[in-house]
């Protein structure tokens, strides 16, 4: 009787056994939604019912809406095994990969299917990757360089959100003094050429820009910036301050910094938030949650922004508007600078200027040239999205004065209304201050008594717009 007991006993477990054979095999998730930021997503497959036994599964990608290489990179078939006894999840890696593009949702559909002999595939044998078309983007500077003056009081630095603007976060800033940033390629120089009146060669300085210092150029900040749900731009306002004993000039370059981009999931993060006068659409939103705090919708701790590496960093070069000390560019002149007659030139106030309301009226105003004992003229242009130039630097060419001209070799070409090539301020002058080639008489051309007198364009008077600006004229004694 024992003995046959033990024999249904043995074919009972036998059945089970073999009747489960080596477990069933199903993906976890079924589907996986994640933003383009995501980075690398494991899709695991786990064995069920059975784990005594050796199994193995095939899978492949049978269906996508995403573009391998471009939009997502993984290996679209392969083989997942277990051994005798393993009881882990297999992970299959697919990696997202960020584009620029503004895109609809796209999906990845793997599926699993061959399963070895005994092994069985469960219900869930298609698991779907869907990545989203509406990301929260990538923050940084909108630009690598900015420029502004020293008058200018605050510089308004503009953040830009790219690829992808959905959902409200945060991104942290600092003003700081130039650390990271390549020296070289952002303190920048300006070169100042000169010929003497008896030379015939042309000599130049060049002068390198130097390090902002804190409280002397500008005040350090640290920060916390919101970006509103499809929000593209927030502003930082960068408080500088003039430079008067003339040791910045040309101009003193500082550096910024964001950092630690995240989603706005809590009420609470709004008291860091500092938020520019400029941006209206934030300062309203912080006024309503303040007033009514029960409105306040906090966003998924899923929503990944991300900082743009190449635009983390950017440089505010603040130009020297006060002028340089004595001596500083040139060591020696024909007319060596005196403390209170420096050799300034023509130049904005301020390098940038903001309407408080449409319609409303700005002065801009403009510093005069040397020499300070005579009268002198500047003319001024404005245009669409050229900003305010000022060019043709002159004196009151009423009076008419005849004088040694440093330009031309002798009084005889003066006579003879020969200039050459010369400089493009020894040009004929009409009444008007007009610098065209003429064909009429020249000796209305007026100097001071030292060459060097007549006005001329301050270098950094902010007009232009080229990566590496050549100031001032080849015969212009700057």
């Amino acid at each position: 009787m024992m003995r046959f007991l033990f024999t249904l006993v043995f074919i009972f477990i036998g059945v089970e056994l073999y009747g489960q054979g080596s477990g069933t095999v199903e993906f976890v998730m079924p589907e996986i939604r994640v933003e383009e930021s995501t980075g690398d997503v494991s899709l695991f497959v786990e064995r069920k019912k059975s784990n005594l036994l050796p199994s193995s599964v095939d899978y492949r990608v049978v269906r996508s809406s995403a573009t391998i290489d471009l939009d997502y990179s993984m290996t679209t078939s392969g083989t997942l095994f277990w051994g005798d006894g393993d009881e882990m999840k297999k992970a299959i890696i697919l990696t997202v990969l960020d584009d620029p593009d503004e895109e609809t949702d796209e999906e990845i559909i793997i599926q699993l299917l061959n399963p070895s002999d005994g092994t069985y595939i469960g219900g869930a044998s298609t698991s779907s990757v869907i990545i989203s078309g509406e990301e929260s983007g990538e923050l940084g500077f909108a630009i690598e360089k900015f420029i502004t003056s020293e008058m200018d009081g605050e510089a308004r630095i503009l953040l830009a959100r790219r690829n992808g603007l959905r959902g409200a976060v945060l991104v942290d800033y600092e003003i700081r003094e130039l650390s990271e940033l390549d020296e070289g390629d952002h303190l920048g120089q300006v070169t100042h050429y000169r010929r003497l009146p008896d030379a015939s060669s042309i000599t130049q300085k060049i002068m390198p820009g130097v390090k902002a210092q804190v409280f002397s150029d500008f005040e350090a900040d640290k920060g916390t910036i919101l970006f509103l749900d499809y929000q593209s731009s927030a502003t930082i306002g960068v408080r500088v301050f003039p430079n008067l004993d003339g040791d910045t000039y040309p101009h003193s370059v500082l550096e910024m910094a964001v950092s630690n981009p995240r989603p706005l999931t809590s009420i609470d993060q709004l008291e860091e938030v500092t938020a520019h006068p400029s941006d209206i659409a934030v300062s309203a939103f912080l006024s309503e949650m303040e007033d009514h705090p029960e409105r306040f919708v906090p966003e998924s701790s899923e929503l990944v922004p991300s900082i743009d590496e190449e635009r983390r960093l950017a440089s505010l070069r603040i130009n020297d508007i006060t002028g340089p000390g004595p001596d500083k560019i040139w060591e020696e002149q024909p007319a060596p600078d005196e403390p209170d007659e420096r050799r300034l030139g023509f130049r904005f106030s301020k390098a940038r200027h903001y309407a408080p309301f449409e319609g409303a009226t700005v002065e801009i105003l403009v510093y005069r040239s040397a020499p300070f004992d005579q009268e002198v003229t500047v003319r001024y242009m404005v245009g669409p999205n050229r900003g305010f130039m000022v060019d043709d630097p002159r004196e009151n060419w009423e009076i008419v004065e005849k004088k040694e001209n440093p330009y031309i070799d002798s009084m005889e070409d003066w006579e003879n209304n020969d200039l050459g090539q010369g400089n493009r301020n020894a040009d004929p002058h009409t009444d008007s201050g007009d610098q065209d080639i003429l064909f009429g008489p020249i000796k209305d051309i007026k100097y001071g008594k030292q060459p060097g007198d007549e006005p001329r364009i301050k270098p950094n008077s902010l007009y232009g717009g080229t990566s590496r600006m050549v100031f001032g004229d080849f015969d212009q004694l700057m």
